[in-house]
């Protein structure tokens, strides 16, 4: 008897069909290797993630080939349909009830008799990542992003960065090198230090978000273990928009916080690394997809080297938020007018001293103001990213 659960809104109406199967597998003795299988793993590598999806679709749309149907019969109702690659969605990175068996581990077809069958078994020898299955996969160390050939995928942040204790709202481009053609792509991050609290992926302002995707979806789900994921599909039906060739382009933000308790002077870290699964659910893998497969993949994480926050800032954040826009001009222009004499009122004096010239006052608002809308030069150094005023001055931060 199907048992279908009420869903997130943004899932599609995703629903689930209960494991009422009927007749016993055969044991994996009996069976020859060629017909192990994980429900869900279309292209037969041992993982099931975003480009399993992609090649459903791309079989029902354009008759890609599928080495093991009954592995894209996510349902296993005899048929290959949209609605498979919508409940392997919603079973990857939504979290909800998973396939019928086999999976999560690999087996035999329970229903051998619907037709479909698989003409090549499970893959062995795989390069990049290959998810839970393979001994130590998962984890991808902080590494140095000039030692990757230009044709590798290879997703990174830019650098390490300085930061206080107790500063929210960090914000840290995360950038992709790719050839291109690239219909998708899953983001995993991990922060094991408590100190560090992994607030949002955010894709505004990215070369994603201009080319519009049909879905994205983050998952919080296990940010109290320091995870955090996001998922992007380009489009979900033919024609499949793809990426242009990327060099360090930006394809998301990552938002995090600093508990006020961070030791300064240490060095915390955020590497690329697999949301684990469990006996009901796969991993949340890092991932690029092209044309249905996955691609073997680099990934470098991030150093944040914990400083005092009395000098740290960047220039034109007014408010101290990381961010520029125009709240920090009106900040700014509140202080001048309503405040002490030349911005005293503000947390970061430096901060607001746009032009670096020793003083705030007004023109410093005019030229933020002016930056922003693109009449002006950027704000001097320290910008954009945080750091410390090389200008010898009076001003400060008082924070």
């Amino acid at each position: 008897m199907a048992n279908c659960r009420r869903t997130h809104r943004a899932a599609v109406g995703l629903c689930v069909l209960a494991l009422g199967l009927s007749g016993s597998p055969r044991t994996r003795a009996e069976e020859p290797e060629a017909a192990l299988f994980i429900r869900g793993d279309a292209n037969v590598d041992r993982k099931t993630t975003i480009a399993d999806v992609f090649l459903i679709l791309r079989y029902l749309s354009l008759g890609s080939s599928i080495a093991c149907k009954s592995a894209a019969d996510v349902d296993d109702n005899g048929r290959i349909e949209q609605l498979d690659a919508l409940l392997l969605l919603g079973s990857l990175f939504y979290r909800h009830a998973p396939p019928p068996p086999p999976y999560v581990k690999a087996g035999t077809d329970p229903t051998p008799g619907d037709g479909l069958g698989c003409r090549q078994g499970l893959r062995r020898g795989l390069g990049g990542n290959v998810g839970a299955d393979a001994p130590g996969a998962g984890a991808v160390k902080i590494c140095d992003d000039d030692s990757w050939g230009a044709d590798l995928e290879l997703i990174h942040f830019r650098g390490p960065i300085l930061a206080y204790p107790g500063e929210s709202r960090v914000r840290v481009p995360i950038q992709m090198r790719s050839p291109g053609e690239l219909e998708g792509f899953t983001i995993s991050l991990h922060a094991e230090s408590p100190h560090i609290e992994l607030q949002k992926l955010d894709m505004a302002g990215t070369i994603i978000a201009a080319e519009r995707p049909d879905w994205t979806h983050t998952y919080t789900g296990e940010a109290e273990a320091g995870y955090l994921s996001a998922s992007v599909a380009l489009s979900m039906s033919a024609p499949f928009r793809t990426l242009p060739p990327l060099n360090d382009e930006a394809v998301a933000f990552l938002e995090l916080g600093i508990s006020p308790d961070a030791p300064v002077g240490e060095t915390l870290e955020v590497s690329f690394e697999d949301l684990p699964g469990d006996d009901a659910m796969r991993p949340i893998s890092n991932e690029v997809s092209r044309r249905g497969f996955s691609q073997q993949l680099g990934a470098c994480g991030l150093r944040i080297q914990i400083v005092s926050g009395e000098d740290l800032f960047v220039r034109g954040d007014v408010n101290r938020d990381r961010l520029l826009n125009l709240t920090d001009v009106i900040v700014a222009l509140t202080a001048l007018f309503l405040g002490g004499s030349e911005g005293s009122d503000l947390p970061c004096p430096d901060a607001a001293d746009v032009d670096d010239s020793g003083s705030v006052d007004l023109t410093d608002a005019i030229g933020l103001a002016s930056y922003l809308f693109g009449w002006a030069a950027a704000p001097r150094s320290p910008y954009p990213d945080a750091g410390r005023d090389t200008t010898a001055d009076l001003l400060g931060c008082a924070e």
